[in-house]
């Protein structure tokens, strides 16, 4: 799993949304959300600001320390 699917599992179960709820604040299917959610798909990030917004959540893009490995979205 990545840090982009982690988040928004653990902020689901804080708001207490299921994944057909999510996808309807979102406007995604509930289908290719749940693919995201399994990492059947890749997160891009029109799809990840969309599902971030559902959730009222933003995201910050900044370098790591150096030596820190890198993560993947």
């Amino acid at each position: 799993m990545n840090i982009a699917t982690n988040t928004i599992k653990y902020e689901m179960k804080n708001q207490g949304l299921t994944i057909k709820e999510l996808a309807a604040k979102s406007k995604l299917t509930q289908s290719y959300l749940t693919k995201l959610l399994n990492d059947d798909r890749r997160w891009n990030l029109p799809i990840l600001n969309q599902v971030l917004d559902a959730l009222n959540l933003e995201f910050e893009i900044k370098p790591a320390p150096k030596g820190r490995k890198k993560a993947t979205v």
